[in-house]
């Protein structure tokens, strides 16, 4: 399974979701982000805490999108 690069950068970076230069295009949508709770925590079920690429905690991941669903204006 792949992730959302976008998504990543913001979690990672604080890049945010959307892109200033194409009218506030948001760059990931809410289907990326239940993928990558699905992602992180189907890891951390096998026991890992740190993602194998990108090296970010996964708990800390699965938090900032389970923040990020709660918000229902994003589609």
């Amino acid at each position: 399974m792949s992730l959302c690069r976008l998504m990543i950068m913001d979690f990672m970076e604080g890049t945010g979701r959307f892109d200033e230069c194409f009218g506030d295009v948001p760059m990931y949508s809410r289907y990326d982000l239940e993928k990558g709770l699905f992602y992180a925590e189907g890891y951390m079920e096998e026991g890992l805490k740190i993602e194998p690429f990108y090296r970010f905690e996964l708990s800390k991941f699965a938090e900032w999108i389970r923040e990020k669903l709660n918000d229902k204006t994003i589609s």
